[in-house]
């Protein structure tokens, strides 16, 4: 018996990779629990699977923002003041 005759565990794993899907894409666990009808985000979490990648992504995007923030401060702190 395969997997095309146990339709609860067919939906199963068609939620997983849904909600792992969504994840790796930038969702968030808050809106995953929604879309899952999920009382608690506990619940939620059991179905996420992040991968590598997604989370080279996430630091990626960390980094450049930090970059821009330094050198926003940086910028402002060399500036000379306007107030008076």
């Amino acid at each position: 018996m395969g997997l095309a005759h146990d339709k609860e565990l067919v939906l199963h794993a068609f939620r997983h990779t849904y909600v792992s899907t969504l994840a790796n894409t930038g969702s968030d666990s808050f809106r995953l629990q929604k879309v899952m009808g999920h009382k608690s985000i506990q619940s939620t979490e059991r179905y996420i699977n992040v991968s590598a990648s997604a989370l080279r992504g996430l630091s990626s995007i960390i980094e450049e923002r930090t970059d821009k923030y330094q050198k926003e401060v940086t910028a402002k702190a060399q500036s000379p003041d306007t107030e008076e």
